[in-house]
């Protein structure tokens, strides 16, 4: 079964023993806005226009919940908005819990109960299927090797980076190579231009950090 871009990050962004996120859960809905676009992209249902901002090209149903959600909110501005304009506008409505609840559906997760005092609930996502992730790091770990990625990989990849898990998931990773084998996706490339562009000390920036931080919960 093939998962999304958001499917596949969101696996890789959950520690496999105990389900807990590996990143704060801002951070977590801020690249999954990009992993959205990026599938969007991928679908050609949106690209860029010649002022660099994010053009509709097709606002038809897809059959997923999340994506038509980012599809219905492009579709309601009259002109084209960059695309950190739309992660700064999207961050928040972000929810990784249907995805986790899609990802236990397939076996790729299991979801974990458990009640506290005999009130509270709370679900862990540890790992079900080691098959799913292992195939994502497998196609990952080829292009560090060397080998061509497709253009899926290359998204995968570009919202790993942007959310600071190359250092936990693929220790060791060339990260000169992690800009080769992403430079030709936008959407990864203006989410770590976002994320990852401003200069230290100013307010906004320590704004911005306090939010979506590199500090792992």
């Amino acid at each position: 079964m093939t998962l999304s871009i958001a499917e596949e990050f969101v696996l890789l962004a959950h520690a496999d023993e105990d389900g807990k996120p590996l990143v704060k859960e801002e951070r977590v809905k801020l690249v999954l806005v990009a992993a959205l676009m990026s599938e969007l992209a991928l679908r050609e249902r949106i690209e860029l226009d010649e002022d660099g901002g994010v053009l509709l090209l097709d606002g038809a149903p897809t059959g997923d919940a999340a994506l038509d959600a980012v599809l219905a909110r492009i579709g309601e501005v009259e002109t084209t908005l960059l695309p950190r304009t739309w992660f700064a506008r999207l961050h928040a409505e972000q929810n990784p819990a249907p995805i986790l609840e899609s990802l236990a559906e397939t076996g790729a997760l299991r979801a974990e109960r458990r009640r506290s005092f005999g009130v509270f609930t709370s679900t862990r996502y540890p790992q079900g299927d080691p098959a799913f992730e292992q195939e994502v790091r497998a196609r990952i770990q080829a292009g560090f090797g060397g080998a061509e990625v497709t253009p899926r990989t290359a998204a995968v990849l570009a919202v790993v980076y942007a959310a600071r898990l190359l250092p936990q998931l693929f220790p060791g990773a060339d990260t000169a190579r992690a800009d080769e084998l992403v430079a030709g996706d936008w959407v990864g490339q203006e989410l770590l231009a976002y994320y990852g562009g401003a200069g230290k000390g100013d307010v906004a920036t320590t704004a911005f950090n306090t939010v979506f931080g590199d500090g792992a919960l």
